[in-house]
């Protein structure tokens, strides 16, 4: 998911309209929807200023508005947060057992579970591989 549409999401989930969202930024209310919307569209690119604005009155990381670097752990967890998000797929840990749950999995979702699945298996390699350095690491 790009930073646009991340923007808008984050926005809808705390109930702000495009305006509402503008003022809160600091934009001017006249334009303010205006500004929302070229954001939301990639028509203008969001500094880290605007990201750590946008964090605070979204309520959430400015990790999970970037798109995320999967070469660090950090980006890995947005993407899977990501992932949960969009396609209901929630992630439970009781004790040592991982366990995976589609909480939502409407038809036309369904030829997705492959890519979930694909997904599922190289969380729990990179959980095992995690959990092996630790225990290196703490020996």
């Amino acid at each position: 998911m790009a930073i646009g549409e991340r923007i808008r999401t984050f926005r809808k989930r705390k109930g702000l309209t495009q305006k509402e969202l503008g003022v809160q930024l600091g934009f001017k209310a006249s334009t303010a929807d205006i500004r929302t919307i070229q954001y939301e569209a990639e028509k203008r690119v969001s500094k880290d200023d605007l990201i750590k604005t946008l964090s605070s009155i979204l309520e959430v990381s400015p990790a999970a508005i970037n798109v995320p670097d999967i070469d660090t752990h950090v980006g890995i967890m947005q993407l899977l947060f990501t992932h949960e998000d969009i396609y209901g797929i929630s992630v439970k840990q009781d004790g040592s057992h991982v366990t995976r749950r589609p909480t939502l999995l409407l038809p036309a979702l369904r030829p997705l579970t492959a890519v979930i699945s694909t997904i599922w298996r190289w969380a729990t390699c990179l959980l095992v591989n995690i959990k092996s350095t630790i225990r290196r690491t703490t020996s």
